[in-house]
């Protein structure tokens, strides 16, 4: 609960509107993933993507993270109760597909988010010209964030389960047999270091700006 005075509501909405541009920070990421695989990566990729089942399952992805947050929160309210009810050889499947998929790359965004947070309980109230206090900040951050990361993996967790309720015993594995190769390995990884460095820039874009904003606002 940052209370949003007048003068941080004015500069806060510019300065996201200014550095967290959807198309720029996809094509950010496109750019981080061009030449980094090779024909025959790109052949197993699109193998499996382009099947019938990868479109199902990505369907199935894409569908939990469009949920509006009310039904996100509902979602990992039923996946708790899915895990409670599961058996071990499901509990084996969702682990290792947490560990495959790079789920870490939520952590890195969420981390952001708070970050965002303590940017402007930092700078709100601040008169004259406004400097952001980045080691003060991520002292913040890395004292929180080890709580922060355990409730993420069970929220992960929980919506896993969730996603890939309907699907059977036999169709995880045969997900997961893709998520074992190197390709997919390869992109999940690339695709979670790239999106957290994309976001972390971003981020401190953003509260650059929002001192410059503040600093503007205030005279």
């Amino acid at each position: 609960g940052i209370p949003m005075t007048a003068a941080l509501r004015a500069a806060w909405a510019p300065a996201v509107r200014e550095n967290f541009v959807g198309d720029a920070m996809h094509r950010d990421l496109r750019e981080a993933l061009d030449g980094r695989f090779s024909a025959d990566e790109h052949a197993l990729l699109a193998a499996f993507y382009g099947s019938e089942f990868g479109v199902e399952v990505s369907g199935l992805e894409r569908a939990v993270t469009q949920l509006p947050p009310a039904a996100q929160l509902a979602a990992r309210e039923e996946g708790l109760s899915l895990a409670s009810r599961a058996d071990e050889t499901r509990h084996a499947q969702i682990e290792e597909m947490l560990a495959l998929a790079s789920a870490d790359m939520a952590t890195q965004i969420v981390g952001q988010s708070v970050r965002s947070m303590l940017i402007g309980m930092a700078m709100n109230g601040q008169q004259g010209d406004i400097e952001v206090p980045w080691e003060e900040i991520d002292a913040q951050l890395a004292a929180i964030m080890p709580g922060i990361a355990a409730d993420i993996t069970t929220t992960q967790r929980a919506v896993m389960f969730f996603t890939y309720q309907d699907l059977t015993e036999a169709e995880l594995e045969q997900y997961l047999g893709f998520l074992r190769t190197d390709a997919a390995r390869k992109l999940h990884a690339l695709v979670a270091y790239s999106a957290g460095v994309i976001v972390t820039e971003r981020m401190e874009r953003f509260g650059e700006s929002l001192a410059a904003a503040l600093s503007r606002v205030n005279t």
